[in-house]
């Protein structure tokens, strides 16, 4: 039967997702996790690929799976053998043509950053310390500015802006937003705002939302004028960017089908 998974992580250990030669991926751990339980019946399909040290709370994993007990029990066992750092949060049965990635609507990621240069270690695992003092307010305008259809080359990963053609690297971008948060958890009441970038859109280039984020920063801390962001859209040149805000602050936060606004997020396994 296919199953729809949706499945957290701690991306820190991983060389992110999908599946590569001897490295560890997020992929690879659930395939052998659905071998251990003698579960396993095809290829796993991601909704959206994680680089190296991005983390997710919202993945969604479509696969085939040979399961003859009590459907719940499926999650339970896979939970039971996946490491710590993974979890299954819901286990759905699915229509046999579902799939995970070609199926879904829109991807929304969240970054989040301080403009502290020390941060608690259980808060810096997950939250780039940027070390500059930035404008929220133009922060939130350069964010807007990439909502619509835009060509991302100068946001694209793995040289792609010098080889793939200009319609390859367009996507709609449906919202972005800058927002400050608060953190209670981990900080000092005068210390809790920390800044996010909120981005949904049909689907992402490899490290796009880390190049969008360190674009918003140098434009937000005063080091470019807002107008650059315009002319990085125009151009679809990645040499003209700096390096990308790190992975560790990065998190798929949810995947959209027909129907439903939000990936589930339930503990039916």
């Amino acid at each position: 039967m296919r199953v729809k998974l949706v499945v957290a992580y701690d991306g820190s250990a991983y060389r992110g997702s999908q599946i590569q030669p001897n490295v560890a991926t997020v992929q690879q751990e659930l395939e052998d996790a659905l071998k251990q339980i003698r579960a396993f019946a095809g290829r796993t399909a991601f909704a959206g690929r994680t680089d190296a040290g991005v983390h997710a709370v919202g993945q969604v994993v479509s696969c085939d799976v040979q399961w003859e007990r009590e459907f719940e029990r499926l999650g339970h066992g896979l939970n039971s053998v996946l490491p710590a750092t993974i979890r299954i949060l819901s286990c759905d049965e699915a229509p046999s043509d579902f799939n995970a990635r070609f199926d879904a609507r829109a991807r929304e990621y969240r970054y989040r950053l301080s403009e502290r240069r020390v941060l608690p270690p259980l808060l810096a695992r997950y939250v780039w310390a940027a070390t500059t003092q930035i404008d929220r307010d133009i922060a939130a305008a350069a964010a807007r500015m990439f909502v619509g259809r835009h060509s991302f080359g100068s946001f694209a990963g793995l040289g792609m802006s010098q080889q793939r053609a200009e319609s390859e690297l367009e996507r709609d971008i449906f919202s972005c937003e800058w927002r400050v948060v608060r953190d209670e958890a981990f900080l000092a009441p005068e210390e809790q705002e920390i800044h996010e970038l909120r981005i949904r859109g049909s689907g992402f280039l490899p490290q796009m939302v880390r190049n969008v984020t360190a674009a918003i920063v140098e434009v937000a801390s005063g080091k470019k004028p807002l107008e650059w962001i315009e002319f990085l859209l125009v151009s679809g040149d990645r040499r003209l960017l700096g390096p990308p805000a790190p992975p560790h602050g990065l998190v798929l936060w949810n995947v959209e089908y027909a129907g439903n606004r939000d990936a589930e997020t339930g503990s039916k396994g």
